[in-house]
């Protein structure tokens, strides 16, 4: 079969929702299924006032040497285009649309199966509210949800059936190797993106630091070293999944301060790797989040979360209790399993 998934532009940038699509394309190359992955390069279009065919050229740059954080199978085609067309797509039995704005372009094709792969609620990015709500019901779209919580979002815009596959953990990488951690160790995902909250974050990681001089915290993610940082906060840009991993099992306990969340699978990788989640309501978490097997707290609420997260330090008998009732739900997350379900689907 011939299979085609449309991203956004090309990227340096680690993300999440460009992940996912690596690993169902990888899965599916492996299955015997020839993958392309297109890219968008809008036509060159840029804020910053560039020439627009010096930013497509530098735009198929990327799309070649990316993504070095990923092992994409050299079997899957890569290609940046100036601008989408129907012409490109007329061979591919299936294609997916990842993102609002692609599945514009996609409905318009006369390709024998569309799926639309919805990871987050878009609303008021590259389309306002109605625009998006009609990419809810175009017809002869399959639509494909990540979470539970997503499920109810996009039902509540269109009477059609959405299916539900969540996000899956690759076990072979993500798991608890290192039994000896810093008792007063904590984990996090560094970003800019206001919806992450990451300064929040950061507030209880300081109010931490005060309480238990010996505190270490271990941040990973996209934005350079902020200069102004202690030693004690060890920091690695760019980094790979299987370094996520690395990072999340130096870690007693992850934190999640995120105002919004279509899924958040940097808190679930953090369980399969055996840190204690402490995470804001943020929306997706819920998926996998729980009062069994988190403690979940308000959003922007500085205090909770520091509270939370002394709880957990005094208490040995609450993160083995929360981490033991976790054992028993991961298995609905491993990758291979929701790879099979979306085979499944498209087949």
């Amino acid at each position: 079969m011939k299979i085609a998934f449309l991203l956004p532009m090309p990227t340096t940038k680690i993300v999440g929702g460009y992940k996912v699509v690596y690993e169902y394309a990888n899965y599916l190359a492996a299955q015997n299924n020839d993958v392309s992955i297109f890219f968008d390069s809008n036509r060159g279009k840029n804020s910053k006032g560039l020439p627009k065919r010096m930013v497509y050229l530098l735009r198929c740059l990327i799309c070649k040497r990316e993504p070095r954080w990923y092992d994409l199978s050299s079997k899957i085609k890569k290609i940046n285009v100036f601008s989408l067309n129907r012409e490109i797509f007329e061979s591919y039995d299936v294609v997916v649309a990842t993102a609002a704005e692609t599945a514009v372009f996609v409905n318009s094709l006369s390709v024998k199966k569309k799926i639309y792969l919805i990871q987050d609620f878009e609303k008021n990015w590259q389309l306002d509210e109605k625009q998006l709500f009609e990419t809810y019901n175009y017809p002869n779209m399959k639509l494909v949800v990540v979470s539970k919580w997503l499920v109810k979002k996009v039902s509540e815009h269109t009477k059609k059936k959405v299916y539900y596959i969540p996000n899956g953990i690759d076990k072979s990488i993500f798991y608890n190797y290192e039994k000896n951690r810093n008792n007063h160790s904590i984990a996090m995902l560094y970003h800019l993106d206001e919806r992450k909250a990451s300064n929040v974050g950061l507030k209880v990681i300081f109010k931490l630091k005060q309480k238990y001089p010996d505190l270490e915290a271990y941040l990973f993610g996209t934005p350079k070293r902020d200069r102004n940082w202690p030693k004690w906060i060890h920091y690695t840009r760019s980094a790979t999944p299987e370094k996520v991993a690395e990072i999340m099992n130096k870690a007693k306990i992850f934190l999640c301060t995120s105002r919004f969340e279509g899924f958040g699978l940097t808190g679930l990788e953090s369980m399969f790797c055996g840190c204690v989640l402490v995470t804001t309501d943020c929306g997706g978490v819920r998926n996998y989040a729980s009062e069994r097997n988190s403690l979940i707290c308000d959003i922007d609420n500085v205090k909770q979360l520091e509270t939370s997260v002394i709880r957990l330090f005094k208490s040995k008998r609450l993160r083995i209790k929360l981490k033991e009732n976790f054992k028993n739900e991961k298995n609905k997350f491993y990758l291979n399993r929701s790879c099979e379900e979306f085979s499944k689907l498209i087949d």
